[in-house]
């Protein structure tokens, strides 16, 4: 039996191999083996769609699942969003932080901290559903600091269906340790909605994020960016440069803080999404939320106008472009690129860099991290500047 499955996933990858290998846009110029690897990245992000849907996301995928329970969702339509003020309340230094020491090493201390999320909801008919997420009131970070004091700080926050972040697996993959190792003390944010703030009844974490209960994402969208918010001033308290980093569900989160919170000196967005609404059926990962909403009455126009708030392409950044770098990928299928590159128009072409590969697999990685490290340490050199 273990075999015959095994068979059937591997014929389904050929099959989507074959199907899916057809990248036709390239948003710079390409070599030859680069357009290889850039369809083999897509191919591979069409499979573990496939698995994700067929898989993890089994039991989401009903109907029942995805669908409006707020009626009210023309709320989110109103003009008096077009200012992201009116959206994305002002956040502060939370008063009653706690920290509790997770791991000591030679010149690292490792904690978990924890505060009330200083988020409400926008739309007052969305307490209907958030009553019952007591279990996302709480924020928490994993905080790694050195033990001698360091200038810089870094918030980061991770992608959808990650878990939490307090495991090693989750610390390593969103790159804290190589961000400490630059000098920065880091921390990661857990999302709404996911890991230690996963609502009991979630079929896996991040499942209640992204869903066709479009006041709840929007609202979801809101309190990620509340949060950042709060740990970006915490940070601030004792730090002289703050930045933020994100990927995926993180890097959509990690533009929206940009939108919302002028008190950053940096940002990093890595494949992110910057407009809900055009994130379309044909979506490998979410087709069954997008369906969702259209089987919900919701067409295409009135999408745009209830997710305008939480999709950032649709506000100027708020801080100076040359402070901003997105990175993506060519082949990815999880994330089109039509979706990074709708926000680097809008936001007048801040550094973007494009390498040939997808969401799982990162072909050219190794010159995405030079350009990273690049950009880093031109903000690094902020610090030697207003100490000369």
């Amino acid at each position: 039996m273990k075999k015959e499955r095994l068979l059937n996933f591997a014929l389904a990858f050929l099959i989507l191999a074959l199907s899916q290998c057809a990248v036709h846009f390239y948003p710079r110029p390409v070599t030859t083996q680069e357009k290889i690897q850039t369809n083999i990245a897509h191919s591979v992000d069409s499979f573990a769609a496939f698995l994700e849907r067929n898989i993890i996301a089994y039991k989401s995928r009903s109907p029942e699942r995805q669908k409006v329970v707020i009626e009210n969702y023309q709320f989110y339509a109103d003009p008096r969003f077009k200012d992201p003020k009116n959206f994305y309340p002002p956040a502060s230094a939370p008063k009653d932080m706690k920290m509790e020491l997770l791991e000591e090493g030679k010149d690292y201390q490792m904690y978990l901290l924890s505060w009330k999320s200083q988020y409400q909801p926008v739309n007052p008919d969305f307490w209907k559903l958030y009553k019952n997420y007591q279990e996302t009131w709480t924020a928490y970070a994993v905080y790694i600091r050195h033990k001698e004091p360091v200038e810089s700080a870094m918030a980061m926050v991770h992608g959808w269906t990650g878990g939490d972040i307090t495991k090693r697996n989750n610390i390593k993959h969103n790159g804290m340790w190589e961000m400490f190792e630059l000098g920065f003390d880091v921390a990661l944010l857990q999302q709404p909605y996911h890991g230690l703030r996963e609502p009991k009844d979630s079929f896996f974490s991040g499942e209640l994020f992204v869903s066709a209960e479009v006041s709840r994402l929007n609202e979801a969208m809101c309190q990620a960016v509340t949060d950042f918010r709060s740990l970006v001033h915490w940070l601030r308290q004792e730090h002289k440069l703050v930045g933020i980093r994100g990927g995926s569900l993180g890097g959509v989160v990690t533009l929206a803080t940009v939108v919302a919170e002028p008190r950053l000196d940096f940002a990093i967005a890595l494949v992110p999404p910057s407009s809900w609404a055009d994130i379309g059926t044909e979506n490998k990962l979410v087709p069954y939320v997008i369906q969702g909403i259209w089987n919900s009455g919701i067409g295409l126009d009135e999408a745009k106008r209830i997710l305008y708030p939480a999709s950032p392409a649709n506000y100027p950044p708020a801080i100076p472009k040359q402070d901003i770098l997105i990175i993506a990928g060519m082949g990815d299928n999880f994330v089109p690129p039509l979706q990074p590159i709708l926000v680097w128009e809008r936001w007048a072409k801040p550094q973007i860099y494009w390498y040939p590969g997808g969401h799982i697999v990162h072909f050219g990685k190794k010159k995405a991290k030079e350009v990273e490290l690049e950009f880093l340490n031109r903000q690094l050199k902020k610090l030697k500047k207003n100490t000369s």
